[in-house]
């Protein structure tokens, strides 16, 4: 599949953040405590992030893509943002 219309779709349907329960079920969870549980322990690499008062992870749609079709590829992190980097740090 192809970056810009996998992102167009999901922007569409979902907007500019994937929110918690969106994210646990585009990856297949079972439910969104079992998500929540893989990405506070690591086995899940999304580029997720917690916001100040507010359950759960987020990620923004593009990096959730980019993340994706890298997984796809055999490399869940994409070269612009190594795992761990924040994106400030990769964009000084």
């Amino acid at each position: 599949m192809r970056r810009e219309p996998l992102i167009a779709e999901l922007k569409d349907k979902y907007g500019p953040l994937l929110g918690p329960s969106v994210l646990a079920s585009m990856l297949y969870f079972k439910n969104y405590d079992s998500c929540e549980r893989a990405l506070r322990s690591g086995a899940l690499d999304v580029p997720a992030f917690r916001l100040p008062g507010r359950p759960g992870h987020f990620v923004f749609t593009e990096e959730f893509v980019d993340w994706l079709l890298a997984s796809r590829r055999g490399n869940p992190h994409p070269p612009e943002m190594p795992a761990g980097q924040l994106e400030e740090e990769a964009h000084p």
